[in-house]
């Protein structure tokens, strides 16, 4: 009688190489395991270039947000003749002017500095209050709609840049959650590591 071949997804198995049926039962654990394998990479090769383009939209957000106060930054600890015009017309007084200045160059240097998360959060939470502070204030003293909008906008970039940041660049406290690509929640790894050792 010749051989009776059974296919299965992925391999081809003779009968007669699988006549024992524990031996048979292994082989089709064996196959089951490397199609859900194969799944698994499915997956992961789905979830890559969306973590890609995350990376991306990160840094271009954070690009847009560092090169705008950075530059204002500058611009404020130089007292150029604009920025102090700007905020004094907005009723501030000029000492203002270096105070924030200063605070915008060192936020930036933490946003684009490695790791530091905590630092980060105060530089998010500070452009976030500068920005929206602009905004009201421009809308306070009657300024033109794209001196309202413009900082609002702006404050949008930071928010997403501020979401969009890398595990590496997150505050991982005890009770710090992170969202996964397909929107599910899961704890880190890392408190997940303290939590079982205490």
């Amino acid at each position: 009688m010749a051989p009776v071949v059974v296919v299965w997804p992925v391999c081809v198995v003779s009968r007669h190489a699988t006549s024992n049926p524990t031996a048979k039962m292994a082989l089709i654990v064996r196959m089951k395991k490397g199609v859900a394998t194969n799944a698994s990479h499915h997956g992961d090769s789905i979830r890559h270039p969306i973590m890609q383009a995350k990376n991306i939209a990160y840094w271009v957000t954070t690009g847009i947000i560092v090169s705008l106060m950075l530059s204002g930054g500058i611009m404020q600890i130089a007292r150029s003749h604009d920025a102090v015009e700007g905020i004094v017309r907005l009723g501030y007084p000029v000492y203002f002017v270096v105070l924030l200045g200063v605070w915008k160059v060192l936020g930036s240097a933490a946003l684009l500095a490695p790791k530091m998360p905590l630092l980060k959060e105060w530089a998010y939470a500070g452009f976030f209050f500068d920005l929206t502070g602009a905004a009201v204030s421009h809308a306070a003293m009657g300024s033109s709609t794209g001196n309202v909008i413009g900082p609002i906008v702006f404050a949008g970039l930071a928010t997403a840049s501020w979401s969009l940041r890398p595990d590496s660049r997150r505050l991982r406290g005890a009770d710090a959650r992170i969202l996964d690509v397909d929107g599910s929640r899961r704890a880190l790894a890392h408190d997940d590591r303290v939590g079982t050792s205490a």
